[in-house]
């Protein structure tokens, strides 16, 4: 409670939660948040685990804990993937990250984290503090100096994903797409759609998000010419095309003298990636133009129904 009157002190919006809040009252609070109606929400114990905001995109861990279950299932609140989310924010007040470290995909699969000397680890366990450097030391001596640190959560991936709505797709070079459909339960179905538009499900089942990205990045080595679509691929350091450059142009879209494909083509996609609107999406069914026009982006659609009007329809 104080902590959310310090916010609201500061004109944040934020409310508190806590165990003894009558049950219509905490629903109310949480569905607020999750309206965008507050901008932040504490909690006194009540939010470590099993409650999921996907769009949250920062954590302000103010309390201590030497469980590092606990310690992951709070910090898990801010690190679920939505459409439109870059990154998360944790911000340690308990300076609680210096003894459990943050585990990311590549930690999972083999990618071992910097090895502490003896010394350091009972330094970090009994939380000690030395007078060796005072230019580390924060007011009046009682608190480290802020550190931060970037943690590439995904790096295993090497696709590049874009963002389309409440979908997530992965291009392909024969201009075929890997998408994954966002469907009301808050999971995704894994989909193959073919340059002439033809779908294929690639689960029965609906799956989380990074499953359902699984999936996706399997059948594209597996199946699929994929190299086009990773994050290292050549093509991406090539310089820009006329083409791409005159779209930027054409689009207002500012960019740097030097500009390579790949940059070019991320600045494009966010420009262009709204999903195609109800009546592009009713054109094309009518014309018979494309199987699913709802998996098309807004300029896809454009792009057929110009071409369509072209040759004289």
């Amino acid at each position: 409670m104080d902590l959310a009157s310090a916010f609201q002190e500061k004109n944040i919006t934020c409310e508190a939660v806590y165990g003894d809040m009558p049950k219509d009252e905490r629903q109310d609070v949480l569905r607020r948040y999750e309206n965008h109606e507050l901008q932040l929400l504490t909690n006194v114990g009540v939010l470590t685990e099993g409650w999921d905001v996907p769009d949250t995109d920062i954590v302000l861990m103010a309390r201590p804990t030497k469980s590092k279950t606990l310690y992951i299932q709070c910090i898990g609140r801010g690190l679920r993937l939505a459409p439109g989310k870059q990154d998360c924010l944790i911000m340690d007040f308990a300076d609680v990250t210096r003894r459990h470290d943050i585990c990311s995909f590549g930690t999972l699969f083999g990618k071992d984290l910097p090895k502490k000397n003896k010394k350091t680890e009972e330094k970090e366990d009994d939380y000690a503090e030395t007078e060796t450097d005072t230019s580390e030391r924060g007011l009046g001596g009682l608190f480290k100096t802020p550190k931060t640190q970037e943690f590439e959560l995904f790096q295993r991936s090497k696709f590049v994903w874009e963002a389309v709505q409440n979908n997530y797709r992965i291009s392909l070079a024969d201009k075929s797409v890997l998408i994954c459909e966002a469907v009301g339960s808050g999971g995704y179905y894994p989909i193959f759609m073919s340059s002439s538009g033809e779908t294929e499900k690639l689960s029965d089942e609906v799956l989380p998000l990074g499953y359902s990205m699984g999936v996706c990045e399997d059948y594209a080595r597996r199946f699929r010419v994929s190299s086009y679509a990773q994050k290292d691929a050549a093509w991406r350091n090539e310089p820009a095309t006329e083409k791409q450059i005159a779209a930027l142009e054409r689009n207002n879209i500012a960019f740097f003298e030097g500009i390579s494909k790949g940059e070019a083509t991320e600045l494009l996609n966010a420009k262009m990636s709204e999903p195609a609107t109800a009546k592009q999406i009713w054109l094309i069914l009518k014309a018979n133009l494309h199987p699913n026009p709802q998996f098309l982006t807004k300029y896809e659609a454009g792009k057929i129904i110009r071409e369509y009007k072209e040759k004289g329809n």
